[in-house]
């Protein structure tokens, strides 16, 4: 009888073993598009025995399906395509800005020297003179609008960080909990576990740095500077100063309690690629537009003293001289006296009459010069060249953009065919789970009737 008895045990045991499968496939299919859920499995164990009631099965705790290395490189491509898609995103947004009609600079310093043209070869005509001078105020607005837009990207650039310094906090306490959850667990919750991996992709897009798993079981993120971000169970806070409206450049700290340690611009993932674009790429921009206008403006005054306006020899700047180059195209302006009085134009060489035209040819004659980018070019060529190099960068960038995101694609595959759910797969094995299931209960059933036959007999 004893050995009947064992015989419900293995039955039992049959039918736990398909409940448990038949849970973790209903699981698996229930998430199948859950972002970061690694499917997982049951492992079934013959208990072997050669004696009557003896052998059976064991089901053990449910198993995530991942691989180490292949997790190491979807976090690395998550890093570069983090880095590159934030880069471009802000280079779009610079171009489409200086595309605009209204801030369109080799146009408007090619329209500047037409106007200048016509009133050459009618030096007195007021209307033209006029026209020119209004070209003149149309530039330095040009220039000025540049460098607001400039003043503009860089505040929603800041702002951006301060959004993705945010976010890096959150995914930072997101994985220190994730460690705590799992801290001394027997066998760790693959969901839990699965959420750690999620918060380790998370911050590895936004700011890059190396995740590993220690001895311990708890996952480390480090920085690419070898500073901490997630350390066990403490997650460092990312603070951002400076920027914005202060007119500093960022800084960044982290936090840990009371101590608080300063730390190197981060140089990965999205906030480097933003970093990059704000303190390289925008920064330079700003430093070439106001070197442009700076020689803009000291060449063409220094023609314009050089000569006469109508009605006296008295010599005047065009525009008002800039004292240096920085904040040069923000400051850049017509000067008061030709705005006011046309005829305070030079036009003239001080020994001759109204009539004549010389200042205008002289002044003509700087569209051709080679003034600009340390005497190198003419003012429109630099122009083109500033927006041909900004209109190359972000070619570039996106296809870096490009290229990271096809290997993440590619990533995102292998991945699937290793940790992802397939719901025809999972399908099959729970049809397969309810059959053994089935047939374990009418083991079970069988072994009751054989039971109470002895009962009955005895």
């Amino acid at each position: 009888m004893s050995d009947l008895l064992r015989l419900y045990g293995l039955g039992a045991n049959a039918m736990f073993a398909q409940h448990k499968r038949l849970a973790t496939s209903g699981n698996n299919i229930a998430n199948a598009a859950t972002p970061g859920h690694s499917r997982q499995v049951v492992q079934l164990q013959s208990l072997g025995g050669n004696g009557l009631g003896s052998g059976g099965v064991f089901a053990g705790s449910a198993m995530r399906v991942s691989d180490p290395l292949l997790t190491l490189r979807e976090r690395q491509a998550d890093a570069a395509f983090g880095f590159h898609s934030e880069a471009s995103r802000a280079l779009a947004t610079t171009e489409a800005e200086l595309l605009t009609s209204s801030r369109n600079l080799p146009a408007t310093i090619s329209d500047f020297f037409a106007a200048l043209s016509r009133v050459t070869a009618s030096p007195s005509d007021e209307i033209l003179r006029r026209a020119f001078i209004e070209e003149g105020v149309a530039l330095t607005r040009a220039f000025g609008s540049i460098s607001a837009g400039y003043d503009a990207m860089q505040l929603d650039a800041d702002q951006r960080s301060r959004e993705l310094v945010s976010e890096v906090n959150r995914w930072t306490s997101e994985l220190a909990a994730a460690n705590r959850a799992m801290s001394g667990a027997g066998s760790p919750d693959p969901a839990v576990a699965d959420r750690r991996d999620l918060a380790a992709r998370n911050l590895a897009e936004l700011v890059g740095g190396r995740a590993r798993v220690d001895a311990d079981g708890m996952m480390r993120v480090v920085l690419p500077t070898g500073q901490a971000l997630v350390d066990g169970h403490r997650a460092l806070q990312m603070r951002m100063s400076g920027g914005g409206a202060s007119g500093q450049p960022p800084t960044f700290e982290l936090v840990d309690g009371l101590r608080v340690d300063a730390m190197p611009l981060p140089t990965e993932g999205r906030l480097g690629g933003l970093l990059d674009f704000r303190m390289s790429t925008l920064d330079g921009a700003r430093v070439e537009l106001d070197a442009l206008a700076y020689d803009f403006a000291t060449q063409f005054n220094q023609v314009h003293n050089a000569h006469a306006g109508l009605e006296d020899l008295v010599p005047r700047d065009f525009f008002v001289q800039p004292g240096q180059a920085q904040g040069a195209a923000a400051g850049m302006q017509v000067s008061a006296e030709i705005v006011s009085d046309h005829r305070n134009l030079a036009s003239r060489s001080g020994a001759l009459g109204p009539g004549d035209n010389s200042g205008l040819l002289a002044l003509s004659a700087l569209a051709e010069q080679p003034l600009a980018a340390g005497g190198t070019r003419p003012f429109t060529a630099e122009a083109i060249r500033m927006m041909s190099d900004l209109g190359a960068e972000v070619a570039g960038s996106r296809m870096q953009e490009g290229i990271a995101a096809e290997r993440r694609h590619v990533l995102a595959g292998f991945r699937d065919a290793v940790s992802g759910v397939s719901l025809e797969e999972e399908t099959f094995l729970l049809s397969e789970a309810q059959r053994v299931a089935e047939a374990a209960m009418r083991f079970v059933s069988v072994v009751d009737d054989l039971l109470g036959h002895l009962i009955r007999t005895l």
